[in-house]
Order: structure tokens, then sequence, then C-alpha cells
């Protein structure tokens, strides 16, 4: 049995992270074994921020990542802004930002990951103007929409990313 938690390719338990475990709270809360994992406040956000943003780039998915970011932050202001918001369009709540861009090849999108690598962040900047978490997600609406080459068109959109996110191996990577 102790050699299910103890693995010396997975050392971290990444692995486990999204393969093994199970739902606390039907689709709210997954239990990795080995593991007990941090259930996030506002308040802890904030801490980890220190006054920066968190960005999350894409399609309808990684919305769902900016929502309920937003509802940690504030529950009962997120909701009421997302009953007065539209659904596909660029939205903001306290130092949450969303960037509809579900075909991941907006200039916005090019725009906040070089302004948020350290060598293109001048001394005195202020931290609200950076991002401390970009979150970059999509593919689905190459498949909806692009049935035939959705796989190619979604490749090349990755290939224009990669040299952004540290995959030519100047900058570290993002994950």
């Amino acid at each position: 049995m102790a050699s299910s938690f103890a693995d010396a390719n997975d050392p971290y338990k990444c692995r486990a992270l999204m393969t093994r475990g199970y739902w606390i709270e039907p689709y709210q809360r997954w239990q990795p074994p080995g593991c007990l994992m941090h259930q996030y406040t506002g308040k802890d956000i904030r801490a980890c921020l220190n006054g920066q943003r968190i960005v999350y780039i894409g399609d309808s998915t990684i919305r769902q990542l900016f929502w309920a970011t937003a509802k940690k932050l504030n529950a009962t202001g997120a909701n009421a802004y997302r009953q007065e918001v539209e659904t596909h369009r660029d939205l903001a709540f306290e130092d949450v930002h969303f960037v509809w861009d579900p075909f991941l090849n907006s200039s916005r999108l090019r725009a906040e990951l070089l302004s948020s690598f350290d060598e293109n962040i001048p001394e005195n900047a202020d931290p609200s103007e950076t991002a401390g978490l970009i979150a970059v997600g999509g593919g689905l609406w190459y498949a909806r929409h692009f049935r035939s080459d959705w796989l190619d068109r979604y490749r090349d959109a990755l290939d224009y990313l990669a040299p952004l996110l540290g995959a030519d191996g100047d900058r570290p990577a993002l994950y």
C-alpha cells in the first residue's frame, strides 16, 4: 500500500493530482491521495498576489476559472456582476481579469504575456499593472468551428504562443 504513494517518477505527486483521488463535494473539492489540499480564501489569494492581477485568457472553460476566482474574492459581488455582463467579452472583477480569446490569437494575449516577464517590467511599475498569474487555455472553439482541420489550426495557435511562454528556452516556461 505504501508503494502507491511513493513514486520515484513522480516525487511531488503531480500525476496523482490529476489522475488519482475522489471528489469530497461533487465537482467542488478534489482530494488526491497523500495530499492535503489547501482551500484558498480571498485573503490568501490577495496575499499571494501582493497587488498584482490574475489574468485568464481563453474560452468558456477558462472563463469558469475566472468566475471561481472572483467568487473566492467576493462571492456576493461576483454573483451580482455575473448577472449584468455579456457572455463573450472581456471581464474584470477586482484584481481578476478575463480576456475572451477562444482562438488564442489576440493582440491582448500577446501583450499580457510579454508585459508580465521580468525583463519587460520597469523597476517602478505599479504592481496592479502586471500579472502575478496568467492562465491560458482553449481548443474547444477550434474543434467546434473548424471541423475538418481544427487540430492543425489549434497546433498553429500553440506554435505561435510557444515562444511567448518560454518554450524557446529564453525564459522560464509557464505551465
